[in-house]
């Protein structure tokens, strides 16, 4: 600070202060007034976050504070910024701390603070400020949902209003036809069902929906009045043929019309006909409701319905009047036949449906009884019966007769009749001999038949059947299965036999039918049939049925089948017709030898296709445009259909390729889609006309999904052909974006005058003309256009100018309403107008001024009109175009970035933009960094700031003027000699206005030993490693590692043959990955305690065992104890340091992925593919390896992350802290059930602040912590003073310490807010103790004890003070440097800090295993709050005055127990040499052996009592001012009763030994 700042901060303290105030009050102030610069961490930024709920109304309200009152803000400005696309959002330092109307996202704010009195400027930032908003963008769906009737309004439309955030909805008829006087609108609350509006007559309307936030596009819906439809789905009549002149409809409605699918609507709203047109239409006809149908067969009624069976399961029977027949109605001229009508209740509007009544074929048939075929004249005879099918119209019974086509005078056939129980082949009888009825007759096969059927009702038809010729007849089909459509291959299904006629109908004169003829094939049981030629390729399946030149005999009871030549052996002639083999193409030939001996060659060519199908070179492009109100179109196609699909290695776009959607987004349903080549579908056909091959839906957001499929139609049925060669999957991404504006072409600035600015844009997702206006942010509009038709290579221009002469605004908001589909964006949507000449017109900057070596860097400009000319100057020097600015670039792009060319600053110029009139120049400048692959975080940093360029080093130890980026592998060294990195958002800052760095990051990050960051848990990186140095051994001396160019990389050693309590703060970490083969051993142990010696201390070693070499830190609090052998050239493991000096010294962990360091590992293998550690087992006697393994299954997409982090999004997590959520990690605490003593690492690589770890965790631990260092048990206690202690409040990075839990729970590390645990980076690791003192308020007993091993912890004292005691802790195998501790003389226990109720005498013990002399060091009493202190040495039976000589020495026994007592005296307090006050009579001494009982009257007697009041012992001869009582005597809870010399009695409990 210089002198005159500090004249006028006195000036302002001596106007500001009273009069009474005097000077020294004054230096006071002066003296606690920091002599410093302000700095950033002396202020507050906060950002307070009001979630939107609509598209663009959330608010962020940013604040700053001071932290210190001594410093107060004069003013702040305020810039904020959309961190994605780097966009100022407000206007650029702006008196306003509030920005409004934001959509969801992420924005930062800046910050810029003007100090009082010192003017100095402070800049803060906060980033990633999440926004979020509500609100949704509904799915809305319109449909004419059902037409009206022409004579009665009853149309419906549909609105379904889905996936939306508003409690409800508003929708309108904004648009009706001329005379509809219905209802108009209605609102609804948030639902997924469907509204409707009803009774809507024929026209076109207009509706709309909205809620509180938009009005949304209005579609127009025509309602048509065609409710009865054009047709019905199967206008075919059936008879039924037990039921001479009744007819059965299979679907006699059209089953998608509303009103006929729909059984209430049916009834409500219909009635049936069934009669000649001209009796429906005239009246004559009677027509039937739908209501109380018959359900059975009535001829009066003529009708029969059965509604379970409706609409399409042959629900509806009708029956023929008025004498009229089934024949008739076949037969009759089209005028007199039968329809089906319909007519809308209560009016004359009638829709009648042609019927097609068939009759096509013969009405009988027949089949020859005989074994086989007759052959060379054999005569046969014949059975006969009625045809099944429905394309016959005779009514049963008829009678059939039969006679010779050359002799028709001849009856040859005995009268036949045949009845309903003669249908279908199975109920066929045999014809009888005229001449001879008990006979079947025999047919000639060389003559020629006319057969004549009479039916019930008169009927007749005549039929011929020719000679018994059989004719060849085969069939060829191919198949192919899905996988054998990517292999190319297919199968054929063949047979073929030899057909004979049966019934063919004479017409009458005059029938034009064209009537079916009936044959039947013959048997072919006896024949012979050889397979006699193949084409080439042809191999035949084991178990075909021929083999080439091999007869084939066909079976006696081969029976009327088709012969399937290859077919498989053992199955029947009618099951081998479904049989499929794999054939060569080309030409078969068999010899067919009947059972006569006739023989024919048959050939047969089969060309089965070839479909080889695979996925072409190019991929579906969907295009979304918006054509219509409310809806979007999609078109799959934008690049063209050629080589999506691939037939035989050719482009295919066959008639059945299709586009299938198959998946739809929420809310859109499958009746919503409609194809541009007509109707609603999900399969659009690829090969389409172009401008129909799109689909059409409901505009919505969510996920489209579609796939190319080839569709065929076989025997009625969909064939999917989808194999896994073409199975793909295209995505379309749906957005129901409102109204808005393409911000890519978005055009706006303003010019160095300020008043004058241009914008152009062009509008996006708009339907019809548009009205634009530009507003303030205010709502007032400064420039406007009307009914805007949008030119597609324009878009919209506006040129601007103040009218006032005050400079333009930088943000605005444009209006936009699309007139026909009646819609708008609100009250505007934010734009803003670009400085010129500031940083903003540079795009680059905006997302990312951060990049990698090799990177392509787009150098970027905002679009500043299409006449403006542009070039770039790199930091190299070099200029884009050379030979001066271009129009053409405006983009500019660097294909390979370097670090030496690329990082640093960069100018733009732009000339040419047109403002006032007249061409301009502008000029910017701004910087980018390009990270070279490796840096290191300088020894010489300028400060903690990650972003600063100055604070990294490349690997050759020059400047990088780069700061990391996610290719960066980082390293933080050993020592600095100021400043660690500190991501603390305070402290690693950048100018937001001008860079773009976004969080911290880097690929690798390596923490060598010693190093610190601040705020760990805000860097995204990809791996992480920690450093355990331990030197490299030279028979002796151990020497540091130091990386080239960087001398104090790894500077900072930890000794050998010490045990370190060492924190793991990765994952995963195992004991295995701490061994080194015994080159040199290392030993893992676990914390043991719980154990008590006979004083009473509890145990605190590393004597638990790590059981195997795969157990996990994190199962162990993140903390393993760690000791590595020294040098001792006679000892196995501890001679030869190969391994580790190999590794130059440093454990590094994780180490499992470095191939370069197998060879240092020798008993770890990893196996890459199955992700496997294998840790072997060593002779700790030979270091030979033994054969005992451990395995682990690794996971490397952990295993080098901080523990931390959730495994989910690899990023802290949070916790909750009184009530509130915060960033954070917790873990539950592991470790002895017998003890309560946990040794917990830090999983930070900060320091933590226990104090604060503590007042978050309050009631989980107690306010102290251990570390055994210097073969002590040393402690720090929250909030105690320790005057001689090294432990503070900071525990240190890889540093582990003991705890004690009091209740079971998470431990809870908050890393934000007020409750932040982590504290900023200290360059010197080793803190410094805290001094005190005599002005020290607390009264204080403090001790040290010293001796030949050296000098314990320091024990504390606080004689009047409350506080949860700390336990004194000793270690058995090594005890010998002494600690002291004093005895809790309510429950005897021994602790090293010990509070107590103002007692005057406290029981004192060393614990020391060494013999010798003892030095204990009272020095550091708090002297002057005690009238007297002094120490009496049992075993002496001295008393030493400590406030005249602190400092007792004395030779110790080994581990003598409680040997002294503290004896003191302070205000309130006497000592024992004292008189005695009413309530200090008794005092009870606990010892080792029982107590020492002394009293200010002499005791006669005493005696004890247990807790059940049974007299344990007494002694009535003490006589004496003291006594001891044996702890023989004694129960866990005893009883004193003592009668003293004055005659009273005095009662007191014995405290627990």
């Amino acid at each position: 600070m210089n002198s005159c700042t500090m004249k006028s901060i006195l000036s302002f303290i001596s106007k500001r202060m009273s009069a009474s105030l005097g000077l020294f009050s004054i230096l006071c102030i002066l003296s606690s007034f920091p002599l410093r610069a302000q700095q950033p961490s002396d202020f507050e930024l906060t950002a307070t976050v009001t979630p939107g709920t609509c598209e663009a109304n959330a608010e962020i309200e940013a604040k700053v504070t001071s932290k210190k009152p001594i410093y107060t803000i004069k003013s702040v400005v305020y810039t904020y910024y959309n961190e994605t696309s780097g966009a100022v959002v407000t206007t650029v330092e702006s008196l306003t701390s509030k920005a409004t109307g934001l959509p969801a996202g992420t924005y930062k704010v800046v910050a810029k603070i003007v100090v009082e009195l010192s003017g100095a400027t402070i800049t803060l930032s906060k980033e990633r400020i999440r926004v979020t908003t509500s609100y949704r963008v509904p799915t809305i769906a319109f449909a004419a949902y059902r037409p009206s009737f022409k004579e009665k309004a009853t149309g419906m439309i549909s609105v379904r209003v889905t996936n939306g955030s508003a409690s409800e909805y508003t929708v309108k008829l904004t648009e009706v036809p001329t005379g509809y006087l219905g209802y108009r609108e209605f609102t609804f609350a948030k639902t997924t069902d469907t509204k409707y509006f009803y009774n809507l007559p024929k026209g076109s309307y207009t509706v709309q929906v909205s809620d509180a936030c938009n009005n949304y596009p209005a579609q127009e819906i025509y309602i048509s009045d065609d409710g009865l439809p054009a047709n019905v789905e199967k206008p075919q009549p059936i008879p039924i043929k037990q039921r001479c002149g009744w007819y059965a409809f299979q679907r006699p409605f059209n089953e998608k019309n509303l009103y006929m699918s729909i059984p209430d609507s049916l009834k409500k709203y219909l009635e049936i006909g069934f009669d000649t047109k001209a009796n429906l239409m005239s009246g004559s006809a009677s027509w039937k409701s739908f209501e109380n149908l018959p359900t059975t067969y009535d001829d009066a009624q003529g009708i029969v319905f059965d509604w379970d069976k409706h609409p399409g399961n042959t629900p509806l029977s009708l029956r023929l009047k008025n004498g009229d027949t089934w024949y008739k109605m076949a037969h009759a001229d089209p005028a007199d036949r039968y329809v089906l009508a319909y007519r809308v209740k209560g009016t004359n509007e009638i829709k009648t449906y042609d019927l097609a009544f068939y009759d096509k074929e013969p009405w009988t048939s027949s089949y020859i009884v005989f074994a086989g075929f007759p052959c060379n004249g054999e005569k046969y005879s014949r059975k006969t019966w009625l045809t099944a099918s429905s394309d016959v119209v005779y009514c049963a019974p008829v009678t059939v007769t039969v006679v010779e086509k050359d002799n028709p005078g001849v009856q040859v056939t005995a009268p036949l009749t045949l009845t309903a129980d003669n249908i279908d082949w199975r109920n066929g009888v045999p014809y009888k001999d005229k001449n001879n009825p008990s006979k079947d007759y025999m047919f000639d096969p060389q003559k020629e038949y006319i057969i004549t059927v009479k039916d019930a009702n008169d009927d007749v038809q005549k039929m011929e059947m020719g000679k018994m010729d059989p004719k060849l007849k085969y069939f060829r089909k191919y198949r192919v299965l899905d996988l054998d459509y990517c292999r190319g291959v297919s199968e054929t299904n063949f047979y073929f036999g030899y057909s004979i006629p049966v019934a063919k109908v004479i017409p009458k004169p005059g029938d034009n039918t064209v009537y079916r003829e009936n044959t039947d094939i013959i048997s072919l049981a006896g024949y012979t049939i050889t397979l006699i030629e193949v084409p080439s390729g042809f191999t035949p399946a084991a178990n075909s049925l021929l083999k080439l030149n091999v007869p084939y005999n066909v079976p006696a009871n081969f029976g009327k089948e088709w012969f399937t030549p290859f077919g498989k052996e053992g199955l029947s002639g009618y099951l081998n017709q479904f049989e499929y083999a794999m054939l060569a193409p080309g030409e078969y030939k068999f010899k067919v030898k009947d059972k006569c001996g006739n023989e024919r060659i048959e050939t047969f060519k089969i060309e089965p296709p070839v479909e080889k199908f695979s996925l072409g070179s190019q991929s579906p492009a969907p295009k979304i445009e918006v054509k219509e109100c409310g809806r979007v179109r999609i078109y799959p196609f934008s690049n063209g259909i050629e080589n999506l699909i691939l037939k035989n290695g050719a482009s295919y776009t066959g008639d059945d390729l299709y586009i299938h959607i198959t998946d739809l987004p929420e809310g859109v349903h499958e009746a919503d889609v409609r194809v541009g080549t007509g109707g609603k579908s999900l399969w659009l056909k690829v090969k389409a006309e172009a401008s129909k091959r799109y689909f059409d839906l409901p505009r919505t957001n969510g996920s489209m999904k579609m796939s190319l499929k080839i569709k065929r139609v076989e025997k009625g049925q969909d064939i999917v052909i989808y194999p896994n060669c073409i199975q793909n999957e295209t995505s379309v991404d749906l957005a129901n974006a409102n109204l808005g504006y393409d911000r890519d072409r978005y055009v706006g600035y303003k010019c160095p005058s300020g008043t004058v600015g241009y914008v152009s844009f062009m509008p996006i997702n708009y339907v019809g003309n548009l009205d634009v206006a530009i507003r303030k942010t205010n709502r007032t509009t400064i420039a406007e256009q009307k009914n805007v038709t949008v030119d597609p290579s324009k878009g919209i221009e506006f040129n601007l100018k103040s009218t006032d002469g005050t400079p333009l605004d930088d943000d605005y908001l444009l209006y936009l309403k699309d007139l026909k589909c009646k819609n708008d964006n609100g009250d505007g949507t934010p734009i803003t107008l670009y400085d010129v000449n500031s940083i903003s017109i540079v795009r680059t900057t905006w997302v990312n001024s951060k990049y990698c070596e090799g990177d392509k860097i787009k150098l970027e400009a905002v679009s500043l009109g299409g006449e403006v000319r542009y070039q770039w100057t790199l930091p190299d020097g070099t200029k884009y175009p050379t030979d001066g600015p271009s129009k053409d670039a405006r983009i500019y792009e660097i294909t390979h970035a370097t670090n030496a060319q690329h990082s640093g600053e960069y100018t733009l110029v732009a000339e040419n933009i047109i403002c006032d009139g007249a061409p301009t120049k502008t000029e910017v400048k701004f910087t980018l960094s390009v990270a070279p692959p490796v840096l290191w975080w300088a020894s010489d940093a300028q400060d903690a700031n990650w972003y600063n360029v100055k604070n990294w080093r490349k690997e050759d130890g020059g400047e990088a003027n780069a700061i990391p980026a996610l290719c960066t592998t980082v390293h933080i060294p050993a020592e600095v000699d100021n400043y660690f990195p500190d991501l603390d958002p305070s402290i690693s800052t950048y100018d937001a206005k001008k860079l773009a760095y976004g969080a911290a990051e880097c690929n690798d990050v390596y923490f060598h030993y010693g190093s610190q960051m601040g705020r760990p848990q805000l860097l995204r990186y990809s791996r992480a490693y920690v450093d355990y140095n331990f030197g490299k051994m030279d028979e002796g001396t151990i020497k540091a590692h130091a990386e080239p160019h960087f001398s104090r990389s790894d500077k900072r050693l930890m000794a050998r043959d010490r045990w370190y309590m060492l924190a793991t703060p990765l994952k995963n970490i195992l004991s295995g990955d701490f061994g080194l083969a015994g080159y040199p051993m290392t030993f893992q142990r676990h914390f043991k305690s719980g154990l008590t010696d006979a004083s009473g201390l509890t145990e605190g070693s590393f004597e638990k065992p790590v059981n195997t070499l795969k157990e996990n830190m994190d199962a162990f609090n993140h903390a393993i104890a760690l000791k590595v052998a020294g040098y001792d050239a006679s000892k196995v493991g501890y001679k030869e340091h190969t391994n580790l000096n190999f590794l130059n010294g440093i454990i590094r962990i994780p180490y499992y992925l470095d191939s370069g360091k197998e060879d240092y590992y020798p008993l770890h293998k990893y196996d890459k593919p199955t992700k496997t550690s294998t840790f072997r087992y060593y002779s700790m006697r030979t270091l030979a390896p033994l054969n005992k393994f451990d395995r682990y299954i690794r996971k490397p997409e952990e295993d080098f992350r901080f523990v931390f982090e959730t495994s989910s999004n690899k990023a802290i997590g949070a916790i909750t802290v009184a009530g509130t959520s915060v960033e954070g990690y917790a873990f539950q605490l592991t470790g002895d059930t017998n003890s309560e003593l946990r040794m917990v690492g830090n999983p930070f690589m900060s320091a933590i602040d226990f104090d604060k770890l503590v007042e978050v965790n309050s009631t989980l631990i107690e306010p102290y912590y251990y570390i055994f260092t210097n073969n002590t048990w040393k402690v720090y206690y929250s909030g105690v003073t320790s005057p001689t202690s090294t432990l503070q409040k900071e525990i240190l990075p890889l540093q582990a310490i003991v705890i004690k839990k009091k209740a079971t729970g998470a431990l809870l590390f908050p890393t934000a807010g007020d409750k932040n645990v982590l504290l900023a980076p200290n360059k010197s690791w080793t803190l410094q103790s805290l001094t005190t003192n005599s002005s020290d308020p607390v009264r204080r007993v403090s001790v040290v004890a010293t001796n030949g091993a050296g000098q314990g912890g320091e024990s504390i004292l606080l004689p009047d003070t409350e506080l949860s005691p700390a336990p004194a802790l000793f270690y058995p195998a090594i005890d010998e440097v002494p600690t002291v501790y004093f005895v809790d003389t309510e429950v005897g226990t021994p602790n090293i800090i010990q509070s107590g109720a103002s007692l005057s005498v406290v029981p004192m013990g060393v614990h020391s295993s060494l013999m010798g002399t003892i030095e204990l060091d009272f020095s550091s009493l708090t002297s002057n709050l005690f009238t007297r202190v002094s120490l009496y040495d049992r075993a002496t039976r001295r008393e030493h005055d400590l406030l005249a000589d602190p400092h007792y020495t004395y030779q110790n026994g080994v581990n003598e127990g409680t040997r002294f007592e503290l004896r003191m005296e302070y205000p309130g307090v006497k000592s024992v040499t004292s008189p005695h006050t009413e309530g200090d009579l008794l005092r009870v001494i606990p010892g080792e052996d029982g107590y020492r009982v002394e009293s200010a009257v002499s005791v006669q007697s005493y005696t004890l009592y247990g807790v059940d009041g049974k007299q344990l012992t007494m002694d009535k001869g003490v006589n004496a001012l003291q006594f001891v009582v044996d702890r023989v005597h004694c129960q866990s809870v005893t009883l004193l009763r003592v009668h003293l010399a004055d005659g009273s009695t005095l009662t007191r409990k014995l405290p627990a030994l």
